[in-house]
């Protein structure tokens, strides 16, 4: 019913009714929100029809109505917290704690105020009538110009709701109305104005892009969208008070479906009129009337009781009402009787239904008995009518059967057979199953499809036929013929009289599609009579896949593993006919064996005359031979086993050339591959034995050509293409399995490995060529790694390691063993892809391993003598470990074992590394713990006497042993505790005994030092040394100040301390030293001393024995010194760094008689002059560096 709230004005009694009545509603309202009541239906069309007729437009309607008004988009979170927007009681400023609905809408300043009309600007219309307000002129009091707020909300403008409404043709829609409601109704609202409605309107960007109240009118696409909300909100009547045109509504109990469901049923029917409803108020007001002066009179029986009555005035108007509906429902039969259900009287689609007392435990088996219907209802569907018996919807599983009885027509609701379904409420039959599926059980919803498996060609099935054993098919197969070989299976030779015959597991490389059985790229296999046999491709693009024995074009074999004959292999996996390009690779080889190799050693002769040209080549060749290396190392990264893929599979690919798998169709057989592999065999030789025919012919037409040159050619390119022709002579021992358990070599699958004699053959002449290339290349660079360091230090091995730069001169001189560890790495580079064919698991670890080994060795010895050289090194190993770890998911991993065998690789790696890291940190601990002494030998001497024989002394102890021996001139940082150092951190001290040594304060503070610490002390005698007697140890104060003598007590030194100290060492048994002699005699002195001080230093015998005398015949330099022995000392460091560096033969020379010639002119140069005091001879037929050496020595 409508309710007056009464005018702003109003303050009669009718205003505390209208207030009891909203108290009502909101109780009822809350009751709704909660899930309390349910909302059933309208009462009927009980808005006003006269007065303001437009004024039902604002009542709470759905779009759609032909409605104009103030419009919300209700969001789902808003009715999840059971927030109804679209009543005006939600918005009232009173209401805020409890429904709080600006949080639903976007705040003012998150608005673009700039798309508003300024207030200004507004020309107001009434949006009843169309026309111009009569307050049209009035301007509003706007905020900012822009926004009109409400009275219940100027105080904080963020408790405002923004509502929007357009501008077209310069007047602005119902914003006088809302402006108006707003205040009279407590609503906390902004009123804002935009130009147009249409799609490119302000009005609409703002409206679709916040969340807003706004006016707009429907039906009307522009919001459609949206699906807006009209808000319901009062009109005023004729008196200025305001009605809310909300239809009644009958909201009940939710439990009243289980209570009471026939009431439930009528309230669905019950449809009042206004007429009625003033019938039954008219007839309420008399008796209301009747019972009040009835009360006033004091009389009695003025109701139908007859007694007297003590009820208050409120009691007489609650029984008026009562009396006046009862009147209206004896004198209105006609309209309510049909409101009443006919409980029985079920109509097709329906069934009858009996209540019965729920009980819990045969709830479950209720349900599937058909006791529970989908309201909940607990009872049972009757097949005929009984007491108590009511109507409802057969639901799905059952349908509808009309039957008549003495009482009439009714309906009772039947299960659906087995065989058939029903998936809906109210069906009056049950659909038969379709062919490919079947019902098991009555009372069905559905169909299931026939299982995999299993088929049915029959409608209204109850079940399905299996397939035979082996065969499945898919879910909902029709017929038999569906019935296929399960995945991964095959039928070999099927045939339509076969159906039932038992299918065979699908071997690895074949697909098995049912009947079909055909090649998967990469394999090939042919048909044996029996079965098929699957071989293993070198290629996917050699073995597209397909039928059996598919090949790509051009190519035979088994395996497609060559070219027909005439034709040449592709990069595509084709062959075509033999062309130009398909000779280049041959023509390539030719040409560097018969052209560019020769050209090398000739102008290698020429090169040796022009050393900064030659310089330049130098470094050069060592770029390129790193990076004809890597190439090689690519090719055999590319062997493993990967699935590579373009374009990176094309441009590794193509790298065969590097390392000599060439491809030979056109010139042999095509499937001769033990002939194409003799061929390889013989390449180099044939390479040999030319540029030796060219050197030889040269020589005898008295060309001065250098044998060393040619040797240096063939070293390079040995060494150089050690991993090429490591890949090419293992190429016939990598065999790889084939899903027929037959071995295949890699690089040619028509080869069968093991079984055939071309194959026996084939690993014959493998071990002739790893025992001609790899084994020997090995060996000779093992022995001439460990000669390097006795030629270096003979002049006549430096004559003969020119023969073998090759090898060494890439290389700084401490380093010259690098060249033996880059072989061993590329050495195993090439043998991994043949050695682990077998575990594919492993390859890519291994490979990875080895070159993360080369990297870091690299690192860390930085081997090369041009430091270009080392970072191209070190960039080519990092991006060869980088291209195997992005190719590393690219891995084939086909059987199960070698996964296993990775997982136990794994657990192994993931337990040894901790337990390495934590033995690595114990040793240190252990090292740290343990006393051990820093210096081998401490070398005691006086600075000017003995300074350069020293330094000679630590340069020849680290020719022969890894010693760290004090020099006070390499320890500049330490002199501070070199006292402490003697008595602490050093095994022996070594006294080189000469004239001043034991008249120097801080000689004698270290020998004294190593004597109180019980430190050796080996005393070498230089040149005939004569250590003092007593006496001249008594007198030995008289060498000190007293400021020196001061110094040494400071160190805990007395005099009596050095005295016993020097007579200590007097009674040593001496090591004698002449100066004078040769460095070799020198040496064998210098490491009888180390002996002699360090137990682990190897003997002199040991390592001074063998070495070759140098002499002057092959000498680039002539060191020349005077008699002065620290001037001979020091020759013979500029002899041993001279030749360590440049690596050529340098001479000494002490005196006249030991110089190559003699002089018989004198050289201009004044140096010369007064540094050599022989003569010259100028007709030496070499060019010799002379260098001199002039020492001064002052004692």
């Amino acid at each position: 019913m409508g309710r007056s709230l009464g005018s702003a004005k109003d303050k009669r009694p009718g205003s505390m009714q209208a207030a009891g009545a909203k108290s009502a509603f909101d109780r009822l309202q809350r009751l709704r929100i909660g899930g309390m009541m349910e909302d059933l239906s309208s009462m009927g069309d009980l808005c006003w029809k006269s007065g303001f007729p437009a004024d039902r437009q604002t009542g709470t309607m759905v779009a759609g109505h032909g409605d104009r008004g103030a419009y919300v988009r209700i969001r789902e979170r808003a009715l999840m917290d059971r927030i109804f927007l679209d009543d005006y009681r939600t918005y009232n400023a009173s209401r805020q704690a409890f429904y709080q609905p600006q949080r639903y809408f976007t705040p003012l300043s998150s608005i673009d105020v700039d798309l508003l009309v300024p207030c200004d600007q507004w020309t107001l219309v009434d949006w009843h009538t169309n026309a111009m307000a009569d307050n049209a002129q009035w301007t509003p009091p706007c905020r900012a110009g822009r926004w009109w707020l409400s009275d219940s909300c100027q105080l904080n403008s963020s408790h405002c709701i923004p509502f929007i409404t357009y501008r077209i043709g310069g007047y602005v829609n119902n914003a006088n109305n809302m402006i108006f409601k707003a205040n009279f109704l407590n609503i906390p609202i902004a009123v804002g104005a935009a130009d147009g409605y249409w799609f490119d309107s302000n009005f609409y960007h703002l409206v679709m892009k916040h969340e807003v109240l706004y006016f707009f009118f429907e039906p009307y696409i522009t919001f459609e969208l949206l699906e807006p909300t009209l808000v319901d909100l009062p009109a005023p009547d004729a008196t200025g008070s305001f009605s809310v045109d909300t239809e009644p509504r009958i909201v009940v109990s939710s439990d009243l479906v289980k209570l009471a469901p026939e009431v439930r049923e009528m309230l669905l029917r019950m449809k009042w009129s206004m007429e009625d409803i003033q019938e039954v108020l008219l007839a309420a007001a008399a008796a209301a009337a009747t019972a009040a002066a009835a009360a006033t009179a004091n009389l009695t029986g003025a109701f139908t009781t007859g007694a007297a009555s003590s009820a208050s005035p409120t009691e007489f108007k609650e029984q008026a009402v009562y009396q006046g509906a009862c009147q209206w429902v004896l004198s209105n039969m006609d309209t309510w009787l049909p409101w009443i259900p006919t409980r029985s009287a079920c109509f097709m689609g329906q069934g009858l239904f009996r209540e019965l007392p729920a009980d819990p435990a045969l709830f479950q088996f209720g349900q599937s008995a058909g006791f529970v219907t989908s309201n909940g209802l607990w009872g049972e569907w009757l097949s005929e009518r009984k007491a108590q018996a009511i109507c409802l919807a057969c639901p799905p599983g059952f349908y509808s059967s009309s039957i008549t009885d003495v009482w009439g027509d009714t309906a009772i609701c039947r299960q659906c057979p087995p065989g058939s379904y029903q998936s809906v409420y109210s069906s009056a039959n049950c659909e038969p199953c379709s062919a490919g599926s079947f019902a098991a059980g009555s009372q069905m919803t559905s169909c299931e499809k026939c299982p995999q498996g299993q088929y049915q060609d029959r409608q209204g099935a109850r079940s399905c036929e299996p397939c035979a054993e082996g065969r499945t098919t898919l879910a909902g197969a029709k017929n038999v013929t569906e019935c296929l070989c399960k995945e991964e299976t095959y039928l070999y030779r099927s045939t339509e009289e076969t159906w039932n015959a038992t299918c065979s597991s699908c071997i690895r490389g074949l697909v098995c599609q049912g009947a079909f059985v055909g090649q998967l790229p990469g394999y090939w296999a042919e048909d044996t009579g029996s079965d098929f046999s699957v071989f293993e491709c070198r290629d996917q693009l050699q073995c597209p896949g397909g039928a059996i024995g598919t090949c790509a074009p051009g190519r035979v074999g088994r395996a497609c593993g060559s070219c027909a004959e005439g034709l040449a292999p592709k990069e595509d996996g084709t062959c075509s006919k033999c062309g130009g390009q398909a000779y280049w690779g041959i023509m390539l080889v030719v040409l560097v064996t018969f052209g560019v190799i020769p050209l090398v050693v000739v102008f290698g002769i020429f090169m040796t005359r022009l050393k900064r040209t030659a310089l330049s080549i130098f470094m050069v060749s060592i770029i390129f031979g790193q990076i004809v290396v890597c190439l090689q190392s690519l090719d055999a990264i590319y062997q493993l086993d990967i699935t590579w893929i373009d374009p990176a599979k094309a441009i590794l690919n193509s790298l065969a050339i590097f390392n000599l798998d060439l491809d030979l169709s056109c010139l042999l057989p095509p499937q001769d591959y033990l002939l194409q592999y003799v061929v390889q065999l013989v390449t180099y030789p044939t390479v040999v034995l030319v540029t030796f025919l060219i050197w030889w012919v040269l020589h005898c037409r008295g060309r001065r050509v250098s044998f060393n040159t040619l040797v240096n050619v063939h070293g390079l390119l040995l060494v150089a293409m050690l991993t090429a022709m490591s890949l090419a002579i293992t190429r016939p021992l990598q065999c790889q399995r084939n899903p027929n358990a037959l071995f295949t070599i890699t690089s040619r699958p028509h080869v069968i490995c093991w079984q055939s004699e071309e194959h026996q053959a084939l690993v014959a002449l493998a071990a002739i060529g790893i025992l001609a290339y790899p084994v020997t290349i090995l060996g000779v660079i093992i022995y001439l790694t460990r000669k390097y360091p006795i030629w270096l230090r003979s002049g006549h091995g430096l004559e003969v390691m020119e023969r073998y730069r090759f090898l060494f001169a890439r290389f700084r001189p401490e380093r010259y063993y690098y060249g033996l560890i880059l072989s061993v790495h590329n050495l195993l580079v090439a043998l991994i892809p043949a050695a682990l064919v077998s575990f594919p698991a492993l390859q890519v670890g291994i490979m990875g391993l080895v070159i993360c080994a080369k990297l870091v060795v690299q690192g860390l010895l930085w081997p090369w003598k041009i430091d270009l050289a080392n970072y191209n090194d070190l960039s080519l190993s990092a991006g060869l470990l980088m291209l195997l770890l992005l190719a590393s998911p690219l891995m084939n991993i086909r059987e199960e074992n070698h996964e296993q065998f990775v997982g136990v690789l794994l657990s192994i790696v993931l337990i040894t590394v901790p337990l390495a890291a934590l033995g690595t940190a114990l040793s240190l601990v252990f090292l740290r713990l343990r006393p051990q002494s820093k210096y081998a030998a401490f070398l005691c001497h006086h600075k000017a006497g003995a300074g350069a024989f020293c330094r000679l002394f630590k340069l020849v102890a680290s020719k022969y042993m890894k010693l760290n021996l004090f020099l006070d001139s390499d320890e500049l940082d330490d002199l501070a505790r070199i006292f402490d150092i003697v008595s602490a951190d050093t095994k022996c001290l070594v006294a080189v005994l000469t004239s001043e040594l034991l008249k120097r304060m801080w000689c004698a503070g270290e020998i004294v030092s190593a004597h109180k610490n019980k430190v050796p002390i080996i005393p070498l005698y230089c040149d005939k040394y004569c250590f003092p007697n007593d006496s001249q140890i008594e007198l030995i104060d008289s060498v000190w100040t007293e400021e020196q003598l001061s110094t040494l007590t400071s160190y805990g030194i007395s005099l009596e301390n050095i005295k016993a100290a020097y007579r200590e060492v007097g009674q040593l048994t001496p090591i004698l030293l002449n100066r004078s002699c040769c460095l070799e005699e020198q040496e064998t002195t210098i490491l009888q001393v180390l002996h002699a001080g360090v137990a682990d230093a190897a003997s002199s015998a040991e390592l001074g024995a063998g070495l070759p005398r140098a002499n002057s015949a092959g000498a680039h330099f002539l060191v020349v010194a005077m008699e002065e022995p620290e001037a001979i000392s020091t020759g013979m460091i500029l002899q041993q760094m001279v030749q360590l560096h440049f690596q050529v033969s340098v001479f000494f020379v002490r005196h006249a008689e030991e110089a190559p010639w003699r002089i018989r002119d004198l050289p201009r140069a004044s140096l010369l002059r007064d540094a050599w005091p022989w003569g010259l001879a100028t007709s030496h037929p070499r060019r010799m560096g002379i260098v001199s050496v002039l020492v001064h020595t002052h004692v």
